[in-house]
């Protein structure tokens, strides 16, 4: 009898500790599950909003004598940078993410600036008196880098380099900055396009009379590649980070063309069918599909092409790719007719959901790092759409995105 009692008493014990060791680890799991905190900007207020308690709080309220132009907050989320208009200025303004410690940095006839994809700096041009000029500033800093005349600059997507624009009357200068203030050098005469995903390279167009080319050029200036072309009217692309490539949409006599580039590769890839106006494709390593927009005479198709089958998801007069998830594997696009635009979220592998049936304007879109939900700013109306619950909210009226709350 104290035998069985010892066995009960120790299968009791051992079931206690595997018990609390399961709940440990879930209140562990729990601990470590994404947020999905975000900061917005409602009215001349700065807000954050706490998914876990459903809780919102006020980080600061900008005077109403301000009218406030651009509110981002830098890849540390340690610092709001803003800039507003008061009179004929525009002032940039740094505060602290608590919304304390609201500063000024500078003001000018005109100011546009932008923070370092990777890292605490922050370059911006303002306009004095008949020029503008290029500033590099840290964001626990207030005493701005004066580095040279400039019209437009864009980072490098690693944040280590900078290239900087000059606009004269007959030609641009484009150039090229490390992000310490050093080495700036020229780069070209020709139209500056936009990096490649990695950074590594840079996109130009080339236009003469009877020669028009694509240039791709390394950062340090040395000519990569070239792609001749036939006088476009209109030159696009985006980036693809999973793997690599550029998508160049290119536009001549009201037909576009899209082609591929892989840059380190030096490899061009043009569809197979020439009526392709846009496609996107899974990257690498997911199951194979291919989703792509044709043109069929007065009306344009978006076809999933899956498992060797085409099916048609959507017709229209104009079908065009707005947005694409971190991940690669969603998009947001919309279909547009001469009196409005029907908004739709796709996910090839399994639907396609229609957003909003007549929307005016498509604003923002932020996608959550891990492409499990967005935030949208349609007709003055910030709406958030759930992946994984299937479900879109809206937030709320006259409100706008700032950023997600990192992991």
């Amino acid at each position: 009898m104290k035998k069985t009692r010892i066995i009960a008493f120790l299968l009791f014990f051992t079931s206690y500790l595997i018990l609390s060791f399961c709940m440990i680890n879930c209140q562990n799991y729990r601990s470590k599950s994404i947020p999905y905190d975000y900061y917005y900007l409602q009215y001349q207020s700065i807000y954050y909003f706490n998914h876990q308690d459903q809780s919102t709080s006020l980080l600061l309220s900008i005077p109403e004598t301000y009218e406030i132009l651009k509110m981002t907050l830098s890849p540390s989320q340690k610092t709001f940078a803003f800039t507003v208009k008061k009179d004929s200025q525009t002032i940039l303004f740094f505060a602290d993410a608590d919304g304390s410690n609201m500063r000024r940095i500078t003001q000018g006839l005109w100011l546009q600036f932008s923070w370092s994809p990777t890292n605490d700096q922050l370059c911006y041009i303002k306009m004095e008196e008949n020029a503008s000029y290029l500033y590099l500033l840290s964001e626990f800093s207030s005493n701005p880098e004066l580095v040279t005349q400039a019209d437009f600059f864009e980072w490098s997507p690693h944040g280590l380099y900078i290239c900087l624009i000059q606009k004269y009357e007959q030609h641009t200068e484009s150039f090229i900055l490390r992000n310490d203030n050093t080495g700036l050098r020229f780069i070209s005469h020709d139209k500056f396009l936009g990096w490649s995903s990695d950074g590594q390279f840079m996109y130009y167009y080339h236009e003469l009379d009877d020669d028009n080319y694509l240039q791709v050029v390394q950062y340090d200036g040395t000519l990569w590649d070239t792609f001749h072309l036939n006088q476009p009217q209109q030159i696009k692309f985006r980036n693809s980070p999973t793997t690599n490539a550029t998508f160049f949409h290119i536009n001549k006599d009201s037909m576009p063309q899209v082609m591929a580039y892989y840059p380190h590769e030096k490899k061009w890839e043009l569809p197979s069918d020439q009526s392709l106006m846009n496609f996107f494709s899974s990257p690498f390593g997911a199951e194979k599909w291919e989703l792509y927009i044709e043109s069929v005479e007065t009306i344009q198709k978006l076809i999933l092409f899956s498992n060797q089958v085409e099916q048609d998801l959507l017709q229209g007069e104009y079908i065009e790719f707005i947005s694409f998830s971190p991940d690669e594997m969603q998009l947001i696009c919309s279909n547009k007719t001469a009196s409005h635009q029907t908004v739709y979220y796709v996910n090839p592998k399994d639907k396609m959901m229609e957003l909003v049936g007549s929307a005016e304007q498509v604003g923002q879109i932020a996608w959550h790092p891990d492409s499990t939900r967005f935030a949208i700013h349609l007709d003055q109306a910030l709406l958030l759409f759930s992946m994984e619950k299937n479900i879109i909210v809206k937030l709320m009226d006259n409100a706008s995105f700032i950023s997600w709350k990192k992991i």
